[in-house]
């Protein structure tokens, strides 16, 4: 005669769906942290290369430093000070040895470390360097890993 007709969704239906929905949110958290960890390494080599655009914008106005007897600026110099550290210092040629005096000190991002020694000195009045340098920056333990290349003309890129 009649026959009864459901209404809803069987209990197997539903564990399918919330299996489905569950593993789709497993993947995005995982894929998630992988594109946090590049982004890390990323984000500190755009900031070194900020902070390199400093050095070199304060040597291109030949900016003084105002450091007693620098009468000749050399230019200005960033360096690795540590596995996390970097300086930009000014140069000066005086009657005696080259001077230096630092201007600056930056730290890297937490978890972010330097792959390998550098010095870069921008001449005044120009935006060249004294040589090319690839600045290697990685987060150990992982495949994450980022550089800053500087060449002769003072050009930079993040890769």
């Amino acid at each position: 005669m009649y026959e009864k007709i459901q209404k809803g969704y069987t209990l197997i239906e539903l564990l399918v769906v919330a299996g489905i929905i569950a593993s789709t949110i497993g993947f995005t958290i995982a894929g998630y942290g992988a594109f946090n960890k590049s982004q890390k390494v990323r984000q500190a080599a755009l900031t070194v290369k900020n902070n390199l655009r400093l050095a070199q914008s304060k040597a291109i106005s030949a900016q003084n430093p105002g450091i007693a007897g620098c009468d000749d600026l050399v230019g200005y110099e960033a360096y690795r000070t540590s596995d996390t550290t970097y300086a930009i210092r000014v140069v000066c040629n005086t009657a005696s040895p080259i001077t230096t005096a630092d201007v600056n000190s930056f730290t890297l991002q937490e978890g972010v470390e330097f792959t390998g020694n550098w010095s870069l000195i921008f001449y005044p009045l120009t935006s060249g360097v004294d040589a090319a340098e690839v600045i290697g920056l990685e987060l150990p333990g992982t495949t994450y890993t980022g550089s800053v290349t500087v060449e002769m003309s003072g050009d930079m890129k993040v890769t």
